[in-house]
């Protein structure tokens, strides 16, 4: 099975650390706003990226069950809009992080615009991702599609999971 899977906040919890850094960097440029203008953000990036895209966490068990479907004969794909443009080390960041978890790094597109048209190309027999957004863009019923989200409260007319031990299930059953 192909199986193809975002990275931030479906694989890490990317939200949690980013939130961390920008309070820092807002407390340390005396910025009110809450969000970042262009050019702060970048500047954010700059000063910030490595520590965030190197120590962000990992969603509890993701590791164990990638392994799990490698050593099975799947083959995992990462597709991410992650790339270089955003900040300069993001690939390198990307690759050092999967590894410091034993994942696999060979199956990595980086700046994807079109997830679905990726996602066809590599053709994926599941797909995970968190937003809603980017899944509306795949055709029904041409491949599994799972979205992670935080709660099952929240709404998606997708397969919601939670946690890794769900895309598993489902992955196995398909």
């Amino acid at each position: 099975m192909r199986i193809g899977l975002d990275i931030d906040d479906t694989l890490t919890n990317t939200k949690e650390i980013f939130q961390k850094y920008a309070k820092k960097y807002r407390r340390k440029h005396h910025l009110t706003e809450n969000k970042l203008n262009a050019s702060d953000f970048q500047n954010f990036l700059n000063t910030y990226g490595t520590k965030i895209y190197l120590n962000m966490s990992l969603k509890k068990h993701a590791d164990k069950y990638i392994q799990k479907w490698v050593q099975e004969g799947h083959e995992i794909y990462f597709i991410t809009a992650r790339s270089n443009e955003e900040f300069i080390k993001m690939e390198v960041c990307t690759k050092v992080f999967l590894t410091k978890y034993h994942l696999p790094t060979k199956h990595i597109i980086f700046n994807s615009k079109n997830k679905f048209q990726d996602g066809r190309e590599l053709h994926l027999d599941v797909f995970v991702d968190d937003h809603e957004s980017i899944l509306d863009t795949f055709p029904k019923n041409k491949m599994l599609l799972l979205r992670m989200i935080s709660s099952k409260d929240h709404y998606s007319k997708y397969i919601k999971v939670t946690n890794w031990k769900e895309i598993d299930f489902y992955i196995h059953h398909h």
